[in-house]
């Protein structure tokens, strides 16, 4: 069996790295910072500093790990930023959270994860797999306590989309019983002129950065950085987001109204337009009197990326949803 740990660190994050080192020599396991040559890889130790979204190594390790199967293990001493990277690292992994925890007792956690499951971690990669998530409850347990709670999974998951798209969303029950020959009719409808829209005091001139918008999307992927220690939580955020996955769509259309299906019974209108300097996407809602704002973090062709940040219990909650376009 692989016996090593690596332990990877931007410049930035030296210190508690060799903190982490220390530490874990203490309790016998072997650890390096050399990357020349990774086969005795078992686990791999990240520390997450600010500057680790952009150091090359992490990037190198990052991706050997994935290919190799080896298992990852995010050390989050600050908070990240939007960006491809820190999704990987803590939508993919188990995480340590040294935050708001401090660093010995981060690094406590840190060890008791690596000494009561490294045979787990060596052999299954240390994804956010079931069987591991249920054999660390304990030090699960122990880690939550300086995280938010974590309500129902799919709770959270239509708390996100309620924010995002600005308007009450019936139960998840009411949403899959929805047939897709409704969702066609609603389609139907969806599309149709807008002149029976109220007046909203938005522009009315279509602009080239609002052009990419036009057309129909469909939601084919959810993700956020929430906590889910149990085994319950992670298997109904998965069954929750298949469900979703194909029945939520928006329209947005080039007299600048749109309309959004499958999260509710019924499609909702509105009017929207696209700041291009600040990334913003501005809705207004039918009767709302104020706007639904999600900044776009992709806008291609065939694909949109939306993306917004709130405070959950004195936590930053990422969530990213992404659209493809349909033909």
């Amino acid at each position: 069996m692989k016996s090593k740990v690596l332990i990877v660190f931007a410049q930035d994050g030296k210190k508690k790295a060799d903190n982490i080192v220390s530490k874990l020599r203490e309790n016998q396991f072997d650890c390096t910072y050399e990357t020349s040559s990774m086969q005795d890889i078992g686990v791999a130790v990240v520390v997450m500093t600010k500057g680790i979204d952009s150091d090359a190594t992490a990037i190198k390790v990052s991706n050997y790990c994935d290919k190799n199967q080896i298992a990852l293990i995010p050390f989050v001493s600050e908070k990240q930023g939007k960006s491809l990277t820190a999704d990987y690292f803590l939508n993919n992994h188990l995480w340590i959270d040294n935050i708001e925890v401090p660093l010995n007792d981060s690094v406590e956690d840190l060890v008791d994860l690596m000494k009561n499951n490294f045979g787990i971690l060596v052999t299954k990669g240390g994804k956010k797999i079931d069987k591991l998530t249920q054999q660390k409850q304990s030090l699960a347990k122990n880690i939550s306590k300086s995280k938010a709670s974590s309500s129902a999974t799919s709770s959270n998951i239509w708390k996100a989309l309620t924010y995002i798209f600005g308007f009450i969303i019936v139960i998840l029950v009411a949403v899959i019983a929805l047939s897709q020959d409704h969702i066609d009719q609603q389609l139907q409808q969806a599309t149709a002129s807008g002149s029976q829209l109220p007046e909203q005091k938005l522009s009315t001139t279509l602009r080239t950065s609002e052009n990419p918008f036009v057309g129909h999307w469909v939601m084919v992927e959810y993700s956020d950085n929430q906590y889910r220690p149990t085994k319950d939580d992670s298997l109904q955020l998965q069954q929750s987001v298949a469900q979703m996955i194909g029945r939520c769509q928006m329209v947005f259309n080039q007299d600048k109204t749109f309309s959004r299906i499958g999260f509710a019974a019924n499609p909702e209108k509105g009017t929207w337009e696209y700041d291009p300097s600040s990334a913003y996407l501005k809705l207004m809602p039918t009767g709302g009197k104020q706007y639904d704002v999600v900044q776009i973090q992709e806008i291609k062709n065939d694909k949109m990326i939306l993306v917004v940040s709130e405070k959950v219990d004195n936590s930053d909650i990422i969530t990213k949803i992404t659209f493809k376009r349909q033909n």
